[in-house]
């Protein structure tokens, strides 16, 4: 009986399964090297840090990134102007870490600031015309991922019609 990714009494799998496991592997590697790192550094400041808060704390993290990268990629396609939001917050941070030894910012009102842009930029996809009359619902969302779906670009196929 051949039902799914068994065939013949035999599982099968595309490449594409290596290349996600090897995608979470690698991804692993570098979060534990990270997590680390930031125990490392946030000891040699202060000795009173927690360090089981330090390392719930990266954990919480790697396990919501993801997650929050395909909940962005999803309201992209319902805010238009978010992308830009999201790009000029980028920005702020790069600008941030490269001034910060000659500008000094709290890190609440430099939260602020990121939420505040981010804000903007969701009002302003709500508040503001479509230009040229596109409606955001007509738009195609080619390479977008679909949260309930398999497929997560152009070309993807779904499992179920690999069967024929």
């Amino acid at each position: 009986e051949d039902k799914g990714l068994v065939r013949g009494g035999r599982r099968k799998a595309t490449l594409l399964l290596l290349v996600v496991v090897t995608l979470g592997a690698v991804d692993l590697v570098f979060a534990l090297d990270s997590v680390t790192a930031k125990v490392a550094m946030v000891s040699q400041f202060d000795d009173r840090v927690d360090l089981a808060l330090n390392f719930t704390s990266s954990a919480f993290t790697m396990l919501t990134l993801r997650s929050l990268y395909f909940l962005l990629a999803s309201l992209v396609h319902i805010f238009r102007l978010m992308k830009y939001g999201v790009g000029f917050i980028l920005i702020l941070i790069g600008l941030r870490l490269i001034l910060q030894s000659h500008v000094r910012l709290s890190e609440a009102l430099f939260c602020f600031v990121m939420l505040f842009v981010f804000a903007v930029s969701l009002l302003a996809s709500v508040v503001l015309p479509s230009p040229a009359g596109k409606d955001a619902a007509a738009l195609p969302h080619a390479g977008a991922c679909s949260l309930g779906a398999a497929s997560f670009g152009p070309g993807a196929v779904e499992l179920s019609s690999l069967d024929s």
